[in-house]
């Protein structure tokens, strides 16, 4: 082959090499969605427990991704609740969830003022220290607002969630799946959320309806941060100081967890349902 030959079949083969990673480059744009998509744009979001803390930041991630989220809180946190709301353009609807009445009117209060649901996320609870001496009202009141009331709110959404072929997100805790002897009526409440979460599953997916959940390892938040230094006595810089030696460095962050949540209610989640997550840095045998 002479020299002229040569450098066209050289040239030819440049073109063809450029042309099929253009191909190629125009196929992933098809397939992976551009970072600059607001994955939940125009979807309505309830988040209970949202006035501060974990929920608070799920919230403002899903506004972040378009959505309008749905802010629940005690009627004490109403100033905190209707701040984030107007911060987010969201909606505010106080209500207390150990009263069985109220998680069907927060799914009313909300698509009566918003028109539609397409995503619940049942994120309140409360985390009491609490053994086998527990008192029976103390068991009831934990068992009612961590599992009884994602219940009774999973209930009251569901036709909304059909319409919409919305999804559900569930925040359970480690604690579910090892338990905790200083934690027992919280631990079982976690399970029992991990466990209506894969029980739901197949008979909400007939209708277009996904539902997951995240068993969180142990997140810094500002109640968690007040809490150890007032009960146990800890120092103000705990987190920094017990963050280090955690394996990734430091404590989960409401951040972290919202960035999954966001994931799990979008379409980029739209083949993943009755999955329960262990978002701890941690492993577990078993």
């Amino acid at each position: 082959m002479g020299p002229g030959r040569l450098r066209r079949a050289q040239a030819d083969r440049r073109h063809r090499l450029l042309d099929q990673a253009v191909g190629r480059k125009r196929w992933l744009s098809r397939q992976v969605p551009s970072r600059r998509v607001k994955r939940l744009e125009g979807k309505v979001v309830l988040v209970t427990g949202s006035a501060t803390g974990i929920g608070e930041g799920i919230a403002r991630r899903a506004a972040d991704e378009g959505a309008i989220p749905v802010i629940h809180g005690r009627e004490e946190e109403r100033a905190a609740g209707e701040c984030v709301a107007a911060e987010t353009g969201g909606i505010f609807v106080p209500g207390e969830l150990s009263d069985p009445a109220v998680p069907g009117q927060i799914v009313v209060a909300a698509v009566e003022r918003l028109g539609r649901l397409d995503a619940l996320v049942n994120n309140a609870g409360v985390s009491w220290r609490g053994g086998i001496e527990a008192s029976v009202d103390f068991f009831d009141l934990v068992i009612a607002i961590n599992a009884r009331a994602p219940f009774l709110l999973t209930q009251a959404a569901l036709p909304h969630l059909k319409a919409s072929r919305g999804s559900i997100v569930n925040i359970s805790s480690s604690l579910a799946r090892q338990g905790s002897p200083n934690m027992v009526p919280y631990s079982m409440s976690k399970a029992a959320l991990a466990n209506m979460t894969r029980a739901l599953s197949r008979s909400l997916a007939e209708d277009g309806v996904r539902i997951n959940g995240l068993n969180l390892g142990w997140t810094l938040t500002p109640n968690e941060r007040a809490l150890n230094v007032e009960t146990n006595d800890w120092s103000e810089d705990w987190p920094e100081t017990l963050g280090e030696k955690m394996p990734l460095g430091r404590l989960l962050l409401p951040a972290d967890i919202a960035a999954m949540v966001a994931y799990l209610l979008s379409d980029e989640a739209q083949m993943i349902t009755g999955q329960v997550w262990d978002f701890d840095q941690r492993s577990f045998s078993g």
